[in-house]
């Protein structure tokens, strides 16, 4: 009975070897050019200078897109929870009884474009807020309260990865500023 057995992918070189092992599978909100190019940025700023010397710095960019991912997913909770938090401000009509259900679809909005890029609506939204004697900074305590434990696991992952960022980059200072020892040429000697 023969076994089927992937083949290997082709490599030029043993850093595509190494990029082929390594390589960083993204998430639906993320793009791989953005990864990309991340990798040349950095890359193209260390100049590493030997095959291991790039392995670590492929592992520095890595560490910074696991950095900047743990960010981007500890501020949409925050900032979801921030939605909601404004929305139960924003909501003047609702009584308890209606709070069970959420709150009303013009807070909901409201809420929305408070956190949201569009300034108009933002400054609407703010004015209402105001109106009903809540401020941003009450509204964003209210939501770091209510999401303590659940943001804990990503600051915890974050203050991790600075470390580790931290001594790779000592480990790849060192690598790349020693020199480079050449491989000497190999004599056939027949016996």
């Amino acid at each position: 009975m023969s076994k089927k057995i992937a083949k290997p992918a082709q490599t030029e070189t043993p850093q595509e070897l190494l990029r082929e092992i390594f390589a960083r599978p993204v998430l639906p909100d993320e793009s791989q050019d953005d990864y990309d190019a991340l990798k040349a940025v950095l890359l193209a700023e260390l100049k590493p200078r030997s095959p291991y010397a790039e392995l670590l710095a492929d592992q520095l960019v890595e560490l910074e897109w696991d950095l900047r991912r743990h960010r981007r997913l500890r501020d949409a909770l925050l900032r979801a929870e921030f939605r909601h938090q404004a929305a139960v401000a924003l909501d003047q009509q609702s009584s308890d009884l209606f709070m069970s259900f959420g709150p009303n679809t013009a807070a909901r909005e409201l809420a929305v474009g408070l956190v949201g890029t569009d300034t108009a609506k933002q400054q609407a939204a703010l004015t209402e807020l105001e109106e009903v004697g809540a401020s941003p900074a009450e509204i964003m305590a209210k939501a770091y309260q209510k999401l303590a434990r659940d943001l804990e696991p990503h600051e915890r992952h974050i203050a991790e990865i600075e470390i580790r960022r931290r001594r790779l980059r000592e480990d790849f200072d060192r690598v790349n500023t020693s020199p480079v020892q050449p491989i000497e040429e190999a004599q056939l000697v027949e016996t």
